[in-house]
């Protein structure tokens, strides 16, 4: 399970949430958080799904942040997630 911090609407309240994930993908996950990123999501006012890896703390944002956008359905979103957790640890792995 990847753990994301929801923002709410309207005022951005917050809550913990969990994505269940293949264990490729939750291998990949943890080897991000264990480097210092974290995991949010945030439904906007359009409808839309953005979720974001980024640093855990406010230190370092450079070439270390990514966001992906998805439709909020259960096809698309599991997905969208995958390709964000990817797509950071390809960036950021110890080569």
């Amino acid at each position: 399970m990847i753990k994301f911090t929801q923002y709410l609407l309207p005022h951005g309240e917050r809550r913990e949430i969990e994505m269940e994930v293949s264990d490729d993908i939750q291998a990949e996950a943890d080897y991000l958080v264990s480097i210092g990123q974290k995991f949010d999501a945030e439904i906007l006012t359009t409808g839309v799904v953005s979720f974001t890896c980024e640093p855990a703390s406010d230190i370092d944002y450079e070439g270390k942040y990514f966001i992906k956008l998805s439709g909020n359905n259960p096809v698309e979103v599991p997905r969208i997630v995958a390709e964000l957790v990817n797509e950071a640890y390809e960036a950021l792995k110890v080569k």
